[in-house]
């Protein structure tokens, strides 16, 4: 984990967290939390598929910081997509935000598709 060599850390339990948007919940309890001195990083594990975008990495790094932000203190650079396999670390950022109007409408549709099958 070279994204985190030079840091003093530890691991630490974090309860399940999730998104919730017009009745629809996604979850995004990460798969790692460290206690970086004062601050919280949660940690998503993966291997990137090859025709796998960043763009869809920040879009579930965006979730996991919409769902935890409503339980803890943490900023966007404090979630990060770890591959296991390349050692490429992906953290979130400030101008992701773009991506919340994209997960909100994701959430909107699937509630419109949920409510038609109801019907």
């Amino acid at each position: 984990m070279r994204a985190f060599a030079d840091r003093r850390w530890r691991i630490v339990s974090c309860r399940r967290i999730h998104y919730s948007s017009n009745s629809v919940r996604i979850s995004a309890t990460p798969d790692l939390t460290i206690q970086d001195g004062e601050r919280i990083r949660l940690i998503k594990l993966g291997v990137r598929k090859e025709k796998e975008i960043e763009e869809t990495i920040r879009l579930m790094l965006r979730v996991v910081y919409q769902a935890a932000q409503t339980k803890m203190e943490i900023a966007p650079r404090d979630i990060t997509y770890f591959d296991v396999a390349t050692g490429e670390a992906i953290t979130g950022d400030h101008s992701d935000k773009r991506l919340a109007q994209s997960i909100e409408r994701g959430c909107t549709i699937l509630y419109q598709m949920i409510e038609l099958k109801a019907a």
